[in-house]
């Protein structure tokens, strides 16, 4: 929805990973301004990467070990100390890091369950403002669904046979069973 808005620029691939993936920093800083080059003047550029605030395991090292150990029927107390999932919710801590560069104003902070799941149109108007462009734009697609999982069905077939993305489609196809 922040696309949409003609003041905002924001690079065509969705999660860049550079500032949080070695793999992606040895590109360079020039293979991260050349996602910007379609940016034409707008008010307000940049990226959507989720990971920033917290370190993903490829930089800590973590080796996750065997797949066969995080089955997905496990509760999250079985494998919260895996993968970072207990150490990706210590914002506390996180936030405390960031703060050291940088100045709380230069953040807005989002509550996913109330802000955006609950109160989007008005969290749309708090994001524009803080983006410092026009907050009564009014995306299209206000009640689509982003990143929505296709069910339980879905996420154990998966995980158990790792299809290409191509073949994986295939099964979406399965209403009953979400």
């Amino acid at each position: 929805m922040i696309r949409q808005h003609p003041d905002v620029f924001a690079a065509p691939t969705k999660e860049l990973h550079f500032f949080n993936r070695r793999s992606n920093y040895r590109k360079g800083i020039e293979w991260y301004r050349s996602q910007f080059a379609g940016y034409n003047g707008e008010k307000a550029i940049g990226e959507l990467t989720p990971n920033y605030l917290w370190t993903s395991i490829e930089e800590k090292g973590i080796q996750t070990g065997n797949r066969s150990v995080d089955i997905p029927n496990k509760g999250i107390l079985e494998v919260g100390h895996k993968r970072g999932i207990i150490s990706m919710g210590l914002y506390y801590s996180q936030l405390c890091e960031w703060l050291k560069y940088f100045r709380q104003d230069q953040f807005l902070i989002l509550i996913y369950e109330y802000d955006i799941k609950h109160n989007k149109e008005q969290t749309l108007i708090r994001v524009f403002r803080f983006l410092g462009v026009d907050e009564q734009l009014k995306p299209a697609s206000m009640e689509k669904r982003y990143n929505a999982r296709s069910g339980h069905f879905y996420m154990h077939l998966h995980y158990y046979f790792p299809f290409p993305k191509l073949v994986r489609g295939l099964f979406t196809f399965v209403p009953a069973l979400h």
